[in-house]
């Protein structure tokens, strides 16, 4: 992400944990609690287009609490064939539409299985980009990329 965003003309820290504390030290974090297991939990009702998603294979979101951010990917929104949620970010073993893939590219967005140890903690829009407050159901689609 740190790539995306500078080619955009801001200017993020390199590691996923430290922007995780750059989004947090402008005020821009939502958390999502550990409950959370499903896209459309009342947690994610604010995340929009660009916004910075951080994920952790330890310790789950608690304010006041140090948090170990191991991934950030950026979400895309929902495609307009469908309103599948995707985003973009570098992985191993995540897929699009059925297809598992590694490296950077496009992927669906869904939340881990309760049994999985990789837990979305929290998103954020990245400082430098202006916040739009817009209503959850307003969120563009975004057309389908091409293969």
């Amino acid at each position: 992400m740190y790539y995306v965003m500078s080619r955009a003309g801001l200017t993020p820290p390199r590691t996923a944990a430290a922007q995780y504390l750059w989004v947090n030290g402008f005020n821009r974090l939502h958390l999502v609690p550990e409950g959370a297991d499903t896209t459309k939990h009342p947690s994610l009702r604010w995340l929009k287009p660009g916004d910075l998603m951080f994920w952790s294979t330890g310790n789950t979101a608690v304010p006041d609490e140090i948090v170990i951010i191991t991934h950030v990917a950026m979400y895309l929104g929902r495609e307009t064939r469908d309103a599948m949620e995707i985003m973009i970010n570098s992985t191993d073993g995540r897929s699009y539409r059925g297809v598992q893939s590694n490296g950077y590219g496009i992927y669906d967005f869904k939340m881990p299985t309760k049994e999985s140890k990789s837990k979305l903690i929290g998103y954020g829009t990245p400082p430098g980009i202006p916040e739009i407050i817009m209503n959850p159901s307003d969120v563009p689609q975004v057309k389908e990329p091409k293969q």
